[in-house]
Formats: C-alpha cells, sequence, structure tokens
C-alpha cells in the first residue's frame, strides 16, 4: 500500500510541477488546463494518506508534503478565479443605459462599389 502512495504522490506532484518549467510541448502545457482536477486528486490522495497510514513514519510525512505541495501549487492557479480572491474592479454603481463606446465592423470585399450602403448604416447606428 505504501508504494501505492508513493506512486500516486510522485504522479500528483510531477503533474502539478511540470507546467512551471515552461517547456512548450504540448503534452506539457497540456497541464495547465485541469488544474481543478489534479488538486481534488491530491486533495483526495492527502486524505487518504492521513487516515490510513501511520502519522508517526517519516515516510507517512514525505507523503503528505508531496501531496500538500501539489496542492499548493494547483490551489494558487485556481483561488484567483473564486470568490476566495479580492475584487479587483468595483462594480460601477452608475445606472445610466446610454452607450458610451459603439463599435462597428465590415467586411467588405475590395471589388465592391457599393459603399454608400455602409455608410448610411454606419450613420443610423
Amino acid at each position: 500500500m505504501l508504494i501505492g502512495f508513493y506512486i500516486a504522490t510522485a504522479l500528483v506532484l510531477l503533474l502539478a510541477l511540470l507546467p512551471i518549467l515552461r517547456i512548450e510541448l504540448w503534452i506539457i502545457r497540456v497541464l495547465d488546463f485541469p488544474r481543478l482536477q489534479i488538486a481534488c486528486l491530491a486533495a483526495a490522495l492527502l486524505i487518504a494518506e492521513a487516515l490510513l497510514l501511520p502519522l508517526t513514519q517519516w515516510a507517512t510525512l514525505i507523503l503528505l508534503a508531496g501531496g500538500a505541495v501539489a496542492l499548493a501549487i494547483q490551489l494558487w492557479w485556481i483561488i484567483p478565479y473564486t470568490r476566495l480572491a479580492p475584487v479587483e474592479v468595483d462594480a460601477s454603481l452608475e445606472t445610466d443605459d446610454t452607450p458610451r463606446i459603439s463599435i462597428v465592423t465590415a467586411n467588405v470585399l475590395t471589388p465592391n462599389r457599393q459603399a454608400e450602403r455602409l455608410l448610411t448604416q454606419i450613420k443610423e447606428h
């Protein structure tokens, strides 16, 4: 059982540490996306290790430390996108519904010679 926990903790720690290396291989970059899943796996692993292994042994403490590091790395990336992070931009208290900025985009072919229709539409809106 201890070997299984070593392998699982090493795998979770590796999955957490590899994206930090900034290697541009897709197999490493893809690990930037399942952060929540890896964090849940690390938390479940930590709970299982704490409940099933004797806390007086050094091996257990090393496993718990590795799992905690993996969980901390993932939470460092996740927490800014949750309600736990401070709000960076205050909500507007103004209730004025008039638009401030209007943007019009038009995909016009070069040989098109009917510019007046587009200009009329721009002036209208």
